[in-house]
């Protein structure tokens, strides 16, 4: 492949092997061309969706192109099929999803090999590919074959503007020529590099992945470590040392602790390319053991946004990398599963401050994935299709924030072991064999059981919420009435002023509201500082106490851990008395906390 940066046009060839895994004929081949996705702006992805990243159009647009596609079936003659055999009837319109229908079928078990001539424009920096400058990030500019699926069927989609990828894992084997001036990095291992004709040109080759990408540009500074046998590269432009350092510790970390905790990764090699200013858009993607992040260099350790959107990025080498789920069908089983894994990872390593932490102010990326879906429940299921969203808000608060709420407040409220084993279990079982949401919805009933996997479903599928409220907090003295008392010969007359109280009683009463039930608990604490805790059932709706002797109840928190971050309410969970309230600058700290969290919440979706 041959990368012109002056042009920023792309010509290669393509020699594409596939076996029928399936248990019929094909008789025809679906592929994706997603650079067409930028031709225009009547395409699907510019007409699919409002908000969300991608929305404006390119200062300059790009195509793929075919020039020729030619079908070899087991040492048969080839046999071209473009154009003469390209479906316009059933390919999209935008020809992000086209099919070539075959002249002769590829039986069950049989091999064949296609070859394909291409051309492509790569447009001006959009939705995480093209160029800016001298910069090129390469992305989706290949004909991708479609998922061959086990029914004979192509898992086939218009590049949709919410919608990411699905492939079928493979070897791939790429060579690229760039100018000399230029430095590559790309997917996978580097087996060869030479400067021929004034031309710098690089191999590598990566099997068990699904995708292919690469960046090329002539200012790339770098920094690498070893870990634990792999190699981890970090590109990045002069002057962004000190954002490198950062991306390359969370990535050094992460990369061990990801692995314990779903399935090891495989590779000996991963790349972090930092893009330049003016070219952001390509940062924060993901590809096999490639990824980009972003951020200014000038950015202080105490906003943590280098180190979550490496730890997310990071996190996509699981959840789509390995696990390769369809993310048009099921987008919350990459980046919702990766959300959650990236809020884990934060807040091990910063507590409540993973995102901010400006002394008494700090906000949490895990209750920020709780906060920023509760008003979006109702308007979709979690597990909708990528085309189903009518906006970038709904598809980033519960694809992403649900998502990771719903998975956090089950690793909390089931069972921190528990939950960590059936991901485990999910990862050992399903790395490279592209699971659905019922391969994750029976790991968690084997391992957790058959609440948690109510839980999930009702959560994902059916637009689950729960809201707990402490309804009522009363301390009343005991005495005897003001008036007559007793009965027959022991009647008596008594003035309330003259009497004493001789016992308090106290009433808590806090209700489950919604279709969610997960294990909570309610903390009582007294006037003498006294605290007791009590679990709340997943199968009570309410939860009552009544107390008596000679100390009242001062406060009631239901949850007071936070294990449910998908509480539609957060301000009814604790009920106090005058007594039990906090300090004025506590209370206040907490209030801009909240704000804080609410308006990352509406700024990020």
């Amino acid at each position: 492949m041959n990368l012109d940066t002056g042009s920023h046009e792309l010509t290669g060839h393509e020699r594409v092997e596939l076996t029928n895994a399936s248990a019929k004929p094909l008789d025809e081949l679906w592929w994706h061309l997603y650079l067409n996705a930028f031709a225009n702006d009547r395409t699907t992805f510019f007409r699919g969706g409002v908000g969300g990243r991608g929305t404006d159009a390119p200062d300059h647009w790009g195509y793929t192109e075919l020039m020729s596609v030619k079908l070899v079936v087991e040492g048969t003659e080839p046999v071209e099929l473009w154009p003469d055999h390209f479906d316009r009837e059933h390919s999209s319109d935008d020809r992000t999803d086209i099919r070539l229908s075959l002249p002769r079928s590829i039986a069950p078990g049989t091999r064949a090999t296609v070859l394909v001539a291409f051309r492509a424009q790569l447009p001006k920096v959009v939705e995480r590919t093209g160029y800016g400058g001298s910069f090129h990030m390469v992305a989706q500019w290949f004909p991708k074959l479609a998922k061959l699926e086990p029914s004979g069927n192509f898992a086939h989609f218009p590049f949709h503007h919410y919608s990411e990828f699905y492939a079928d894992y493979g070897r791939y084997d790429v060579t690229v020529r760039v100018p000399e001036a230029f430095a590559v990095v790309a997917t996978g291992e580097r087996q060869e590099e030479r400067v021929e004709d004034g031309r710098r040109v690089v191999r590598h080759v990566q099997s068990d992945v699904h995708d292919f990408a690469f960046a090329a540009w002539d200012k790339f500074r770098f920094l690498e470590r070893t870990v634990s046998g792999r190699r981890i590269v970090v590109a990045f432009p002069p002057g962004y040392d000190a954002v490198a350092r950062r991306e390359l510790e969370v990535a050094a970390a992460a990369i061990d602790e990801f692995s314990s905790w779903y399935v090891r990764y495989p590779y000996r090699v991963l790349s972090i390319v930092h893009p330049p200013a003016g070219v952001e858009e390509a940062g924060g993607m993901e590809y096999p053991t490639l990824i980009t992040t972003g951020g200014a260099w000038w950015t202080p350790p105490a906003f943590r946004d280098i180190e979550l959107v490496t730890v997310h990025e990071l996190g996509h080498q699981w959840f789509y990398g390995l696990f390769g789920s369809n993310e048009f069908a099921s987008p919350f089983l990459d980046e919702g599963f990766n959300t959650y894994a990236e809020g884990r990872w934060m807040h091990d390593h910063y507590g409540d401050a993973a995102v901010i932490e400006l002394g008494p102010l700090a906000l949490s990326d895990e209750r920020m994935h709780g906060g920023s879906s509760v008003g979006a429940v109702s308007h979709r299921a979690v597990a909708s299709r990528a085309d189903e969203f009518l906006s970038g808000r709904d598809y980033g608060n519960l694809v992403y924030g649900r998502t990771g709420a719903v998975l956090t407040t089950m690793r909390r409220a089931f069972g921190v072991e528990r939950f960590d084993a059936a991901m485990r279990t999910y990862g050992e079982r399903f790395a490279l064999e592209h699971p659905t949401p019922a391969d994750i919805e029976t790991v968690f009933r084997e391992v957790i059981g058959e609440a948690a996997a109510a839980f999930f479903h009702r959560a994902v599928f059916e637009r689950g919420w729960v809201d707990f409220e402490v309804v009522r907090l009363a301390c009343e003295s005991k005495r005897e009435a003001n008036g007559f008392v007793g009965e027959g010969a022991d009647r008596k007359a008594s003035k309330g002023e003259e009497l004493k109280p001789v016992v308090k009683s106290t009433l808590v009463r806090a209700e489950r509201r919604g279709s969610l039930s997960p294990p909570n608990e309610v903390e009582v604490i007294f006037g003498d500082g006294h605290t007791e805790r009590f679990p709340w059932p997943a199968d009570l709706d309410a939860f009552e106490r009544t107390y008596e002797g000679d100390r009242c109840v001062r406060r009631v928190t239901v949850d007071p851990d936070r294990k449910v971050l998908v509480d539609a309410r957060r301000d009814n969970d604790t009920r106090v008395t005058e007594e039990g309230r906090a300090p004025f600058f506590s209370r206040t700290a907490r209030v801009l906390t909240a704000v804080l969290q609410a308006l990352f919440a509406l700024v990020g979706a």
